[in-house]
């Protein structure tokens, strides 16, 4: 395996931050990301100050609509290096890897949630 999925961060306001970053790199206001979600430009705000959290198919819907990987969403700049793109995962991952990963941080995030609403 390319990286170690336990690792992924998963602070909320750290996630919303990166969130906040793409979007404004790429000169998108909330109300727009917010439409993407089906949720107002308020719950964009909420999102990116980490008040609320996402869904693991909302994390999806936005790293497609910035074009990048989930894991850039969820896992501190200096270890995204450690992370393959959609390019290196076609190329140099196999299924079964991928499956693999995708059932951890699947597992990671319902855990998360979890704690998180007891």
């Amino acid at each position: 395996m390319l990286f170690d999925i336990e690792r992924i961060y998963m602070d909320t306001s750290q996630i919303g931050k990166r969130i906040r970053l793409l979007r404004q790199e790429r000169e998108i206001n909330q109300a727009d990301l917010g439409k993407v979600l089906g949720v107002s430009a308020s719950a964009i705000s909420d999102i990116e100050r980490g008040v609320t959290k996402l869904s693991v198919d909302d994390l999806v819907k936005i790293a497609e609509n910035f074009g990048v990987a989930v894991s850039t969403l969820l896992m501190p700049p200096n270890a995204q290096a450690q992370v393959p793109t959609s390019a290196a995962v076609n190329g140099s991952v196999d299924a079964e890897t991928l499956s693999a990963i995708n059932a951890k941080l699947d597992k990671l995030l319902a855990n998360q949630e979890k704690h998180a609403n007891p």
